[in-house]
């Protein structure tokens, strides 16, 4: 005489499909099987954590805001025990995102030499910067991004805008020293 054993199975209050016991979670606190099968419990927890991704966030920043003393010294300590790592890290970015870094140096230095009007374009400058990369990865020429009308001219200084600024050759550009050409 041969015994059939059955799997015991459970119907999900989510999708309301019956499966087996083992395709739920069971809740060793509660000591009990969850009403919800596995698949419909991880897309209930995707779709929460996007919900409350913009929530967790504000905690976040409220927190670090009362507690800048701790959030700094945490800082510190991971700075510290992860220097090398960070180093690395650091490097990595910036030769995969060298237009990103320099159209960052460049948005510095012209806010320090007071060129970056409030109503410039941050985006299209940093296209000219990414179009300089797609040149020089395209062609094999390096290509810089260059200010027309330069920064620091002696007769006329200009502004850092999208306007004023064109993408050539790296060489064309050491050229040109800090002046202005029609």
């Amino acid at each position: 005489m041969s015994q059939v054993i059955t799997m015991a199975e459970k119907v999900c209050t989510k999708c309301a499909v019956s499966k087996p016991v083992c395709d739920f979670y069971y809740d060793s606190r509660r000591n009990y099987i969850r009403p919800s099968c596995k698949e419909c419990s991880k897309k209930e927890s995707s779709e929460n954590q996007k919900k409350n991704k913009t929530y967790q966030a504000q905690r976040q920043r409220d927190w670090r805001a009362k507690n800048p003393d701790k959030w700094k010294s945490f800082l510190d300590s991971y700075n510290e025990k992860n220097k090398d790592h960070i180093k690395e890290y650091r490097a990595s970015w910036m030769k995969a995102n060298k237009d990103r870094h320099n159209a960052s140096l460049a948005k510095r230095r012209a806010k320090e030499l007071q060129a970056l009007p409030s109503w410039a374009d941050l985006n299209a400058i940093k296209i000219e910067y990414s179009l300089a990369k797609w040149c020089s990865e395209v062609t094999g020429i390096p290509y810089e991004v260059d200010h027309i009308i330069p920064l620091q001219g002696k007769r006329v200084s200009g502004l850092h805008v999208a306007n004023n600024l064109q993408v050539i050759p790296k060489s064309d550009n050491r050229k040109k020293h800090n002046q202005f050409h029609i």
